[in-house]
């Protein structure tokens, strides 16, 4: 469960995070409106790179991990790697909608865990191509990982 410091960090940032989470959410649709508008999902990626990022520092390790998730996907996406573009952008987009429900659940007191988000990850996962995630490893080391393969990833697409 969070402690109070970072209810606090949630609470002060939480309102940039959902704008930031919507805008990602329109330039997804306007994605997969604009018949593969590379400009659009550029701007998804940034916007979840950004989320990702605050969320790395509020160490949230659960919702990170589903972050860090989505991230790979947008780049996946943009880069027009994925088998079933449909199906992955409909994954993106669920996981935009539901990050912040989980939030407030941890805003509520609830524990950050992979418990609810596992299904979706291992999801994600299928569309990056990837084996899916056994959730009784060590969350925080995952997300860890994982964090610094995103920054990678960022910095490679400026």
């Amino acid at each position: 469960m969070a402690n109070s410091r970072e209810h606090f960090a949630l609470e002060w940032i939480k309102g940039e995070l959902l704008e930031t989470l919507n805008d990602a959410r329109q330039a997804l649709e306007a994605f997969v409106e604009s018949d593969r508008d590379e400009t659009r999902m550029r701007a998804c990626l940034t916007g979840l790179h950004q989320v990702h990022g605050t969320l790395v520092m509020l160490e949230f390790f659960g919702v990170t991990l589903l972050a860090d998730h989505l991230e790979q996907l947008a780049q996946k996406m943009l880069s027009a790697d994925v088998a079933d573009e449909p199906g992955a952008a409909q994954a993106l987009m669920q996981g935009i909608l539901e990050l912040p429900g989980h939030l407030e659940e941890i805003q509520a007191g609830g524990p950050d865990s992979t418990r609810g988000v596992s299904g979706l990850i291992n999801e994600i996962r299928a569309h990056l191509g990837e084996s899916p995630l056994a959730f009784d490893t060590d969350v925080t080391s995952i997300a860890r990982g994982a964090s610094a393969e995103s920054l990678s990833r960022f910095e490679q697409i400026d």
